[in-house]
């Protein structure tokens, strides 16, 4: 009698989009966590406009890391919960991210420090086999402009 067994290869293939989401997943648990080193800190220098947020131009990643973790050192709690999520491969190398979702931000006191929805835009480039962000846009629409 033979026995045969179905093997899944050892190594799946993954998709570019695929390790972009990943990457984005990564940055997310870590905004989650309050870890500005590795959100925003998995960046590649950039002082031709790192952020921008509502209107607001952030124009170099260390500026944007000062920021972050200022907010992130004055926050107990930053949850995160991305409803719609796509990624678009522009080369090789360089992938564009687009996310809808929410957050929902306190002092350790439980004090909000900011909720609702957001939407955002995130430029990524492969760097030794790494995705780094370049470049972030983020809005925080209110309810009405929400949809």
């Amino acid at each position: 009698m033979a026995l045969s067994l179905l093997v899944a290869p050892l190594f799946a293939e993954t998709s570019p989009e695929a390790e972009v989401q990943n990457a984005v997943d990564a940055l997310w648990s870590a905004a989650s966590n309050l870890d500005t080193d590795n959100s925003f800190g998995r960046s590649l220098p950039n002082d031709g406009g790192f952020y921008i947020m509502d209107g607001h131009v952030v124009w170099t990643r260390e500026d944007t890391l000062d920021l972050y973790r200022e907010t992130f050192g004055a926050a107990g709690k930053n949850e995160i919960a991305m409803s719609d999520e796509r990624v678009t491969m522009l080369a090789d190398d360089l992938a564009l991210y687009v996310g809808a979702g929410s957050y929902d931000m306190a002092d350790p006191a439980g004090a909000s420090m900011g909720n609702g929805p957001m939407a955002l835009t995130l430029l990524l480039k492969k760097v030794a086999g790494e995705w780094l962000l370049m470049h972030a846009h983020q809005s925080f629409p209110s309810g009405e402009q929400a949809g």
